[in-house]
């Protein structure tokens, strides 16, 4: 039979245990306002009961309690909001994507600006109006001309800046994009499979 300490052994226990715990909610508390931290909580459990020998028979219980103690340390998560957070970064990587592409082209356009394809196509109808008012005009038909080259100009120098944007070209944006997205896509994966390592050394250990 137990001796006249184990009382006070089995509440040792509690007071442990529930210190361990107190840590645990302290941990939680100091890093309220670290965005990369989990909230842990301490999972308790009994501890493996006392089968003293009797020589006495009997089906009654003889199972007696030894105490408590953590059994690990686990991080609290929410399987569905950790879903829908993947979901939507991938979500809002894409619709980034689109507008920084969108907004390359906005720029390409310049609109509205002094030196845009629609202000120089506005020129060049004027010039052509003026040109059927005054067909013999020398200076109008010259005005018509530096007009056309105006949107002749504008619109090679828009078609070449879209095919560096689209990849056309050598040493374009989206070629450097993907592979800046490649680089890091194979810097994660090294650290994955390095994190991989550690955690099974840690689940090999017992823990979580």
């Amino acid at each position: 039979m137990p001796g006249g300490l184990f009382g006070i052994e089995i509440a040792k226990s509690g007071i442990l245990a529930n210190q361990r715990a107190i840590d645990v909610t302290g941990q939680n508390i100091a890093n309220v306002n670290n965005d990369d931290y989990h909230k842990q909580r301490a999972i308790l459990g009994t501890t493996s009961p006392l089968y003293p020998l009797s020589l006495q028979g009997g089906t009654g219980a003889r199972q007696i309690g030894t105490g408590v103690e953590v059994k690990l340390i686990q991080r609290v998560r929410d399987a569905f909001l950790e879903r829908r957070l993947r979901e939507e970064t991938t979500d809002l990587g894409e619709f980034e994507t689109a507008f920084d592409f969108l907004h390359q082209v906005e720029l390409i356009y310049n609109e509205p600006s002094e030196n845009s394809l629609r202000t120089r196509a506005d020129e060049f109808w004027q010039a052509l109006q003026d040109l059927s008012n005054n067909p013999d005009d020398m200076a109008v038909r010259s005005a018509v001309r530096e007009s056309a080259q105006g949107v002749v100009e504008i619109i090679q120098e828009q078609a070449s800046e879209f095919l560096r944007l689209g990849g056309i070209t050598s040493n374009t944006s989206i070629n450097q994009d993907i592979q800046g997205i490649v680089n890091d896509m194979n810097t994660s994966a090294r650290e994955l499979a390095l994190l991989n390592k550690q955690i099974q050394v840690q689940e090999a250990g017992g823990y979580q």
